[in-house]
């Protein structure tokens, strides 16, 4: 499709205003809206259906890749626009411009090189140096990129027989044509296409609104009108109503001020560059309770203060990472990214004092994966406090874990006051447990003093000993404690069916360290259960347990509530401290589809990913004569 604007200058002019748009939008609520949305105008956002992102969303990420299609999936899109053309060699690939020099560091048409040689340019780093290596997708891989996940809308730029039946082949072989949405741009083009692929749907790229009715006649499903084209009279309009097909209008921004222009003339279909700012947008003029926003969860209100947990981030993609056909693509992980996207965007509104990660970072112990993996943590680095636990996946089988310590080693973190220091070791055996392995991190909110420890997988003696230390250095401060190996299956798994059935708890058994390696339940035995300071652990490493929790009286009286999470893709925890109350909301949230994740095919209780916990948040310290209240709703 034609872009109204130079996405070039978006890609100057937008990124240094992206943000004050986005936080203008944010800092509306539905008071605000209603103010300014009409009912008619709610009305008509209720009845869009289809929020497509035109070349991925291609604000945010370079347009036409795998990166902008990864995430217009993240942002919550239900279809992406992309356009298809025909190389040298009779493959087809993915690109707007009929040449390379504008989105690519090469010259010329594209149509004159091979797929290998298209795949050989780099089409990320015109747009940022951080996308460099970003290829050329070939449209096989677009549509593998899209099955079972977004709509695939296809901007056919060439005509003809042959290129028509090729894009046939490849939707029947490699994508979903039921969730195919063919962009015709010939009343010929349409018949053929309805009857090679019928369980596709048509969209009409009509070059005149003269020809709306014939392209009606010839089966499209829906019509797309340029907005300039309504900007005396909207007869066309009427005219796509009268032939009861959808109405599809081309956005940029998705702004408040350019949709209610658009929703005037009542679409049921969208496009923007920037799906994820549409989607917020359509949910502030329907007035929708700020829990169920794009991208949001309701704001912490004053007094109170959240703590994110982020799951198990393994959903690591393309090069290296042993998914087929994703050997030439970059490597990427859209969970990852969308999750600290997330984060970031929201630090003050759900006022968040710390980030904790449960470990398994990685996937794949490798350089590449942490390279990607810090990142992702970059966009929190500065702006608050966070640790991380490292993982089995993070470390060998002896327990190095060299490579977390590149990425994430004590001198990242020395210069800020939050960070308490590390568990050191002697130079010759760093790599085992020390520099930053296992961390701790200073915080006050609401007039509470906190320590948190991030301590290892099986974290051996000479750990726990220096983790008991801290406890009692800080016992004046609520202590938590994040460590990746927590609940699951209690004994070792002797089948693969074990992992879901066998008896659930703290479990008993090791991953790494070998003989040093403490299981969970004697960690708890010879640290956790020893301090009366001691309210949280937070734990993941079992995604066929994915979901689960249990309170535990400890050696002081304390009540200590466990809780794992390893949900994949499927969401982080938000917990929100609200002292007025004494009560700690449990909120698992999914930014990837905007929703609360209520059930799962593993756990379907509500009450396992939504709930509450009672915690007194009295002024005294937690050392002294105060005790967690045992009762739980």
């Amino acid at each position: 499709m034609k872009r109204p604007l130079n996405p070039r200058c978006f890609s100057v002019i937008f990124r240094f205003h992206v943000m004050s748009v986005f936080l203008t939008a944010s800092w509306l609520n539905a008071a605000d809206t209603q103010s300014l949305a009409t009912d008619a105008s709610a009305t008509a956002a209720n009845r869009v259906t289809q929020i497509i992102a035109h070349r991925g969303a291609s604000v945010e990420r370079p347009e036409c890749t795998l990166a902008a299609i990864r995430r217009a999936i993240s942002v919550g899109a239900t279809a992406v626009e992309v356009d298809v053309r025909t190389s040298k060699d009779g493959e087809l690939f993915i690109l707007h411009d009929e040449t390379l020099d504008r989105t690519t560091n090469g010259t010329g048409p594209a149509s004159m090189l091979t797929m290998a040689q298209l795949q050989q340019l780099d089409a990320g780093s015109w747009f940022d140096p951080k996308f460099r290596g970003e290829q050329i997708p070939s449209l096989i891989q677009a549509a593998r990129e899209c099955r079972g996940q977004i709509d695939l809308l296809l901007d056919l730029k060439e005509q003809g027989d042959e290129y028509d039946r090729n894009v046939v082949e490849v939707i029947m072989r490699h994508g979903d044509p039921s969730r195919t949405i063919v962009g015709v741009r010939s009343v010929i083009q349409a018949k053929r296409f309805r009857k090679l692929l019928p369980a596709a749907r048509q969209l009409g790229l009509i070059p005149s609104v003269d020809l709306i009715e014939k392209f009606a006649e010839a089966g499209v499903d829906t019509i797309r009108l340029w907005p300039r084209w309504l900007e005396d009279s909207d007869d066309a309009v009427k005219v796509v109503a009268r032939s009861g097909k959808r109405l599809h209008l081309n956005g940029t921004v998705g702004d408040f001020k350019e949709t209610l222009s658009l929703l005037r003339f009542g679409p049921q279909s969208i496009s923007s560059d920037h799906p994820a700012q549409l989607k917020m947008t359509l949910k502030r003029i329907i007035g929708s309770d700020d829990q169920q926003l794009s991208g949001d969860i309701a704001s912490a209100p004053k007094g109170t203060f959240s703590i994110v947990v982020i799951p198990d981030t393994q959903q690591y993609r393309g090069r290296g990472t042993k998914r087929v056909g994703e050997e030439a693509a970059p490597l990427s992980n859209h969970v990852f990214d969308a999750w600290t996207d997330w984060i970031a965007a929201n630090l003050e509104r759900q006022r968040i004092v710390l980030v904790s990660h449960v470990g398994d970072i990685v996937n794949l112990n490798n350089r590449d994966q942490w390279t990607l993996a810090r990142q992702c943590m970059d966009k929190l680095h500065g702006r608050v406090p966070y640790g991380i636990s490292v993982g089995n996946h993070d470390m060998n089988a002896d327990g190095d874990c060299s490579l977390f310590q590149e990425v994430f080693a004590k001198s990242r973190f020395a210069e800020f006051q939050w960070y308490g220091g590390c568990f050191d070791k002697s130079v010759k055996t760093d790599a085992i447990s020390g520099n930053n392995a296992n961390s701790v991190q200073l915080f006050e909110a609401a007039g509470m003093k906190f320590v948190a420890l991030h301590l290892e997988c099986n974290a051996p003696d000479d750990v726990l000993d220096w983790a008991n230390s801290v406890l009692q250095k800080h016992s004046d401060r609520r202590a938590m404690i994040t460590t990746h190996m927590g609940l699951g299956p209690r004994d070792k798994p002797g089948t693969p069916e074990d992992y879901f059935n066998a008896p659930k708890g703290r479990m008993t058994w090791t991953k790494r360290h070998g003989d040093r390696g403490n299981s969970p339940q004697q960690m708890w035995d010879k640290c956790f259960r020893k301090h009366k300071n001691l309210f949280l652990i937070c734990c993941g490493d079992q995604s066929r347990t994915q979901a689960m929790r249990q309170k535990t009286v400890a050696q002081h009286g304390n009540t200590v509530h466990e809780l794992l999470s390893d949900y994949g893709a499927g969401g982080l925890r938000v917990m929100r401290f609200i002292p007025a109350t004494n009560v700690i909301e449990i909120r698992t949230w999914d930014p990837l589809k905007g929703r609360l994740c209520e059930s799962t095919s593993i756990v379907k209780e509500r009450d396992q990913h939504q709930f509450s916990l009672k915690y007194e948040m009295v002024a005294e310290s937690p050392s002294g004569d105060e005790r967690v209240n045992q009762t739980e709703n």
